[in-house]
């Protein structure tokens, strides 16, 4: 059997959606004898968590890099010969990039032939570099994008042909997991052993809409709902962040430090097993802006759990509204209270959403379609 050598590359270093469903892959990679994988990334935690679950992985650092200055376009030939470097070095025979920035800095490595290119297209790509872009056209051998919305985009810069739709996944074993007791689990995290729980996990960043859903709590208990309810919010600032993610930080604190619930307002760092927090409470709520897939929606269902979303981007696609889950527009915080009322307030509400949620996320979410369609390729290739 040829063995196929794959490299998963990216210039992120902290743990969002996009990087879980990174260690989900390689995690199921490791059950095909045929594929060796690698993952290249900065110092932080995906490298701290991919080294705990037992992946492969070396550090690489990009320096910021630019097409406009001198010191920019040297930063990013730079780049350029350090990922090709590290690819000979490591015998890669497939180079998978998880990131914008990662993809420009490894078109050196496509051009000379070191390894055959592959991208995850998550979104926020800025199509207005039409050089690069082309380069990038040509040099690339397939772009699976993570939901239907983005087809259109990764064409654009891509090209049709080169372009597949392929969801994220759940880790193996995810719904087989076994979790703490939920009273157990906030106990231990210091949460309220009794009354019901909203839940947000999320890192803070503006388009994540802590916010939103703070003042959704608020102006509900001003009504006379959510009493015996804590609001909790789960996540950091990523590393490797800009500033306004950590002015946003500031903000939403400042904001629940302010608020008459104070009291019911709770803040937890980022969860390394996140099945037991989701397990010990009634509704997770995702009310970003936008998303261009949705991991913690995808994870909320498969356990089984009540999940109200906004209509933007990935959730719209995996949450038929009313059947496994209730969807929102970002700025309609009226119906997300009307959502969370309904759950929170009529047991069997959240028992059928999450009956159907369960259903959904285990029949279209389970790793090993996702991975039969990266093998697939990845067979083609060699």
């Amino acid at each position: 059997m040829r063995r196929i050598k794959v490299a998963y590359f990216t210039d992120i270093p902290g743990m969002g959606g996009g990087e879980t469903s990174l260690l989900n892959q390689l995690i199921a990679l490791r059950q095909h004898p045929e594929i060796v994988t690698v993952l290249f990334c900065p110092e932080g935690d995906l490298a701290k968590h991919a080294r705990t679950v037992g992946i492969d992985t070396r550090i690489v650092t990009l320096l910021p890099f630019g097409y406009t200055t001198l010191r920019g376009l040297l930063a990013f030939l730079g780049n350029g010969l350090k990922v090709s470097w590290v690819v000979k070095r490591h015998r890669v025979t497939i180079l998978h990039v998880e990131s914008a920035s990662a993809c420009y800095c490894s078109l050196l490595a496509g051009f000379s032939r070191c390894a055959s290119l592959y991208v995850t297209y998550h979104g926020f790509w800025r199509r207005d570099r039409r050089l690069v872009s082309l380069l990038v056209s040509k040099v690339v051998r397939k772009v699976f994008v993570v939901s239907k919305h983005l087809i259109d985009e990764a064409a654009d810069v891509f090209g049709a042909a080169k372009v597949q739709h392929l969801d994220l996944s759940l880790s193996p074993g995810f719904c087989e997991t076994e979790t703490a007791p939920p009273s157990h689990t906030r106990r231990r995290l210091g949460l309220p052993e009794n009354g019901q729980l909203i839940l947000q996990v999320a890192r803070y960043q503006e388009i994540k809409g802590q916010e939103r859903l703070l003042m959704a709590f608020e102006t509900g208990r001003l009504r006379g709902a959510f009493t015996n309810t804590a609001l909790v919010f789960a996540g950091d600032v990523m590393a490797g962040s800009e500033d306004a993610a950590h002015a946003y930080y500031r903000k939403v604190r400042e904001h629940a430090e302010r608020s008459p619930c104070r009291s019911d307002i709770y803040f937890l760092p980022f969860q390394t097993k996140v099945q037991n927090l989701m397990m010990a409470a009634d509704v997770i709520v995702v009310p970003s802006e936008y998303e261009s897939f949705g991991m913690v929606v995808i994870e909320t269902m498969a356990l089984g759990r009540p999940v109200i979303a906004t209509n933007r981007g990935g959730p719209a696609e995996i949450i038929t509204d009313g059947q496994d889950g209730f969807l929102f527009s970002p700025n309609d915080i009226e119906t997300l209270i009307s959502a969370m009322r309904r759950i929170l307030e009529f047991p069997e509400v959240a028992a059928r959403l999450a009956a159907c949620a369960a259903q959904t996320a285990r029949a279209r979410y389970l790793p090993a379609v996702r991975t039969q369609i990266l093998l697939d390729n990845y067979r083609k290739t060699v």
